[in-house]
């Protein structure tokens, strides 16, 4: 993949304006991701053990739009995803974090914001506190 000459830069002003757009995005992910795990559990009440959804109705038109509603919600996780990456964001799901590209464009001199803080924090104090 080539890397562009355009890549977003931000210091950490600019990245703490961000916030409340990265809050709105990160919260919609995590309810969606939410969702995904509650539908796949629903889907997996009505599958046979070959994993195909039962000929009978009305079980397999519940299972069909279920199915739907998880491609939907999927669909969205992705367009959320790309958002951020459009951004020049990543997120990290596990730590409910987002990393923000730095004045050289890139992660490493970067900020992070994790989900609830009012502010970012630079990636190198964040380093040096934790070393």
């Amino acid at each position: 993949m080539t890397e562009s000459n355009t890549a977003l830069r931000y210091d950490q002003h600019t990245a703490n304006r961000m916030i409340p757009l990265l809050d709105v995005l990160v919260t919609e992910f995590l309810d969606r991701t939410n969702s995904v795990r509650s539908l796949r559990r629903q889907i997996a009440k009505l599958v046979g053990p070959d994993g195909r959804l039962p000929e009978t109705q009305p079980e397999r038109s519940e299972g069909s739009e279920l199915q739907a509603q998880l491609s939907t919600q999927l669909r969205e996780c992705r367009l959320v995803t790309e958002e951020l990456e459009n951004l020049a964001c990543e997120f990290d799901a596990r730590r409910r974090m987002v990393r923000i590209t730095g004045q050289s464009g890139e992660f490493e001199d970067g900020f992070e914001w994790y989900l609830g803080s009012s502010e970012v924090v630079s990636v190198k104090a964040a380093n040096f506190a934790g070393a």
